[in-house]
């Protein structure tokens, strides 16, 4: 059985430039890639491609919830 893919259905009252600001604030680089995949996803790209970006495992990627 395969799982359903992550999907980002709402910001909870931010903007993408709200996450992108914070993201540019960001110290830790696992921080800053989960706030992308975040980002991307929100966007529309697969779950496969960030983690391809983002240089990342597709687990990292189903773990965004």
């Amino acid at each position: 059985m395969s799982r359903k893919l992550v999907e980002v259905k709402t910001l909870h009252g931010y903007t993408i430039e709200d996450f992108t600001k914070i993201e540019e604030k960001l110290q830790k680089s696992s921080k800053k890639s989960l706030l992308r995949a975040v980002i991307m996803r929100y966007q529309g790209i697969h779950t496969i491609s960030i983690a391809k970006i983002i240089n990342r495992s597709i687990a990292f990627s189903n773990n965004i919830h």
